[in-house]
This record gives structure tokens, C-alpha cells and sequence, in this order.
């Protein structure tokens, strides 16, 4: 995960920014792509060299997704995508969730931090046919606050939820993490 570029809903809601500033990527991109120079940005925006970079990595990130720029934005995040293209198509079919997916994972990595393993799959229930996204949150170790810490991850987001066509759970089947994918 880029450090430099932070995804919080409580920031421009939710677009990617500039850590330490409210200055969203967008602008940065845009500015460059208008002909600014890097020092012309870093003294219009307050930035540096490096955030300048940083946006342009996290832009290249998004286009290497292979089309799924929410997935883009997942991955940034240090989000582990388990087949991108059936997480894409659910996400696709219920494009009201699709829109909280993004911030309720960014308040996962806020929450658990960058040791945790967040996983993005595509659950099927094998006795009733039903599908739905599950956010699994994998641990080095597990203690007893940990339902309580993945409720406040949904908490704010429990409205929009509860409201969309589709359905994501966020849980943890208590295993370590599977990859050294640490962000």
C-alpha cells in the first residue's frame, strides 16, 4: 500500500487524497495533465515531490487493475481480492453496495491496522443458494475484542447496509494470515 495516499470517508468522501492534506489525487492528476510542473503543484497544493509520485503510482495501480478501478482502489488499501472478476460482477449486479465497499474497507485497515489480513471474497452458501460479499479479517492473534472491533468497522456504514441490494459481511474465521501481503 502507497502511505502517502489515504482513502478515509471522512475525507472528501472517501476519494483518494494526499496523506496530511485534503488534496484529492484527482487534482493532482489533473494539474499535471494541464501542464503544471511538479514544483508548480508542490507550491499550489503544499506537496512534495514525493505525493506528487505517489499520486501517479496510485493512478498506474488503478490502470493496471485490469478494469476494475474499484478493485484498484481496494488493492491500494492492501486488500486482498479473491477472484477479482467474481468480487467485480457481484459488485456490478449491486452497484448501491458496490459504493460502500471501498470506505468499509478502509475503516477495516484503519481499525486492524497493517498486520491484519483483509480479504475480499465472494461467499456461496452451498444450501441455499446465496451469495454475498464477506470482508474476512485475518490476525497475527485474536482476543476477545474482536467482534466488538469489526462492528465498529460497519457501525457507520450500517444504514447504507442495511439499505443495499446486496449484502457484505465483514467476519474472520479466526485463521492467521495466509500471505506476507502486510501493507
Amino acid at each position: 500500500m502507497n502511505d502517502r495516499i489515504v482513502i478515509d470517508p471522512g475525507i472528501c468522501h472517501g476519494k483518494p487524497v494526499i496523506r496530511g492534506t485534503r488534496t484529492p489525487v484527482a487534482i493532482v492528476l489533473g494539474s499535471l495533465a494541464g501542464g503544471m510542473s511538479f514544483e508548480e503543484i508542490e507550491r499550489q497544493y503544499g506537496l512534495t515531490a514525493d505525493d506528487i509520485r505517489a499520486a501517479l503510482a496510485f493512478a498506474g495501480g488503478l490502470v493496471e487493475q485490469d478494469g476494475h478501478p474499484r478493485l484498484a482502489r481496494l488493492a491500494a488499501e492492501g486488500i486482498l481480492i479473491r477472484d477479482e472478476d467474481e468480487v467485480c460482477a457481484y459488485m456490478e449486479s449491486h452497484p448501491d453496495l458496490a459504493e460502500l465497499v471501498p470506505a468499509v474497507c478502509s475503516e477495516a485497515r484503519k481499525e486492524f491496522g497493517k498486520e491484519a489480513e483483509l480479504s475480499l471474497e465472494l461467499y456461496r452458501d452451498p444450501e441455499i443458494h446465496d451469495r454475498h460479499l464477506v470482508l474476512y479479517v485475518r490476525l497475527p492473534a485474536y482476543d476477545e475484542s474482536i467482534l466488538g472491533r469489526m462492528d465498529r468497522v460497519t457501525q457507520p456504514f450500517d444504514e447504507g447496509l442495511s439499505s443495499a441490494s446486496g449484502h457484505l459481511l465483514v467476519t474472520t474465521d479466526l485463521r492467521r494470515p495466509r500471505e506476507k501481503h502486510a501493507v
